[in-house]
């Protein structure tokens, strides 16, 4: 009878998960909707607390987002390398502007000026009170204003206010680097799962094709906008990417992004990423968190018409294409770059950013 129950309520796309508590049930059919079978409701009730929260923080942080229409996105496709957008050189330059004891002052004063919640103003007088650098990754993962603002300001391209965030961003950027560094054991495939629009895939697709077509096309490239989390475990990013929920027609979809190194083995990524579950906030399920400015090519793209999810395969870039990038960068006068920064850090501006293009090798219907 559970088996029969399961298999019903699971056909509905509302129904994201489901948990069973029976404590004489020992086993039950495996499915991509079930988390799992409890004999005690201690048990249950930490794996709830523990997916809610992951799936708030990862509704948050959309990184393999396409979207446009309302300048969401928080991965660029770059294609041609001439297409690198301002926001990464942006980025790059904001960190190196000066940073001293002042500045986590002069964050918590100015969100103070704006309309906040009680909630909010509690957390931003805790971490002025409490912060240390060496504590970024923690606050980062810790579901509230901080995480919730920072990814907002990501997607919206706003390196205006961004600005306040510079020496959490570096701190950020430099805990993660000492980590990697302690952690030669970490290496793919890691695993990410998300919903995207069907129009976005269909993006994808399009270009793909022309890509095979037009030799004059290069690989397209993805590039991270904002810091992200993946796994290890496929089980767990295949729960959140919600699979078996929305059909081909839906104009929403799941997916499943795999992240592989190249045949070398060596990982070439020139941005560090590295392992957290021995810092987050909370417990984590083998939880890898990237920085933002991560390029990776797009390998290929599949659609699994059994189970109603795509997956996208990704592989870490090599260093010769950073550095490409590097050097498109270094083309433009820092001086002119730097002066756009202080201009829009003083005189804030809602920036809407230029039209992306991209392009994605071969796309499979399973």
């Amino acid at each position: 009878m559970t088996e029969k129950i399961l298999r019903f309520i699971t056909q509905f796309a509302e129904i994201y998960a489901v948990y069973i508590f029976n404590p004489s049930i020992l086993n039950v059919e495996n499915h991509p909707k079930l988390r799992g079978v409890y004999q005690n409701d201690d048990e249950l009730l930490n794996r709830l607390i523990t997916d809610i929260q992951s799936y708030v923080r990862l509704s948050d942080s959309n990184p393999f987002s396409f979207e446009e229409k309302f300048y969401t996105t928080d991965f660029t496709v770059i294609q041609p390398i001439m297409s690198a957008s301002w926001f990464f050189m942006a980025i790059n330059l904001l960190l190196k502007l000066p940073v001293n004891s002042k500045c986590k002052q002069i964050l918590v004063e100015h969100y103070r000026k704006e309309t906040i919640s009680d909630n909010d103003a509690r957390f931003l007088e805790e971490f002025n009170k409490s912060y240390r650098n060496d504590d970024a990754v923690r606050w980062y993962t810790r579901t509230g204003f901080l995480f919730r603002t920072l990814n907002h300001l990501f997607r919206g391209r706003r390196v205006d206010k961004l600005a306040f965030f510079r020496f959490f961003i570096r701190d950020l950027y430099e805990q993660l680097r000492i980590f990697q560094q302690n952690q030669p054991w970490l290496s793919p495939p890691f695993y990410r799962g998300q919903l995207m629009s069907l129009d976005e895939l269909c993006h994808i697709s399009h270009m793909s094709i022309l890509n095979s077509k037009f030799s004059s096309f290069r690989q397209a490239h993805l590039c991270a906008s904002s810091f992200f989390s993946m796994t290890t475990g496929v089980s767990v990013a295949l729960f959140f990417a919600g699979i078996g929920n929305y059909q081909l027609d839906n104009p929403v979809q799941s997916v499943l992004f795999v992240v592989k190194a190249p045949n070398s083995g060596r990982i070439p990524c020139t941005k560090p990423f590295a392992s957290i579950n021995h810092v987050s906030y909370f417990e984590t399920e083998n939880e890898i968190l990237f920085s933002t400015g991560t390029l990776f090519d797009i390998q290929s793209i599949r659609y699994h018409s059994m189970e109603y999810f795509w997956t996208i395969e990704l592989l870490l870039v090599d260093e010769n294409l950073a550095n490409e990038i590097r050097e498109v960068s270094n083309m433009f006068s820092n001086v002119y770059i730097q002066y756009f920064i202080v201009s829009i850090y003083f005189t804030p501006k809602k920036s809407r950013g230029g039209r992306r293009h991209s392009n994605t090798p071969k796309v499979t219907l399973e």
